[in-house]
């Protein structure tokens, strides 16, 4: 087999790097297309879309790790770093926070922000329990 002189060699690390990024590329575009298909449903500016990805994303993220089945690293990279990471979102959520609060909406903001720590580990318990099984 014939090397090009300078290229990266597929070695285990970058083989699961790959991975993490083809992950996070198809977890963020769900990200947006149910965050953007839930906010066209209920019309309001509350960050309904956001709550429902990061709560699915914790409940799958308790399931996946929780089983601890996958049969490669890459493959479990590519889910819970990949996926996942490029599914759910933190720094979404604190700007939907400060934008609420910055909007007078400071209960509707504290609300959401409740709301999505609370629903979110409730969520990762009930992935993990349920994964465990």
């Amino acid at each position: 087999m014939y090397r090009f002189p300078g290229a990266v060699q597929m070695t285990p690390a970058w083989s699961i790097a790959l991975a993490v990024f083809v992950g996070g590329a198809l977890g963020g575009a769900l990200r947006h297309l149910l965050s953007r298909a839930v906010a066209r449903v209920t019309r309001t500016r509350w960050p309904w879309g956001t709550l429902m990805v990061n709560v699915s994303g914790a409940f799958f993220g308790g399931v996946v790790v929780a089983a601890g089945t996958l049969p490669a690293r890459p493959l479990t990279a590519m889910l819970v770093a990949g996926v996942l990471g490029g599914y759910t979102t933190v720094s979404t959520v604190a700007l939907q926070v400060a934008q609420l609060s910055d909007d007078g909406q400071v209960r509707q903001a504290m609300g959401y922000l409740l709301a999505t720590l609370g629903l979110g580990l409730a969520a990762a318990l009930l992935g993990f329990g349920l994964g465990g099984a």
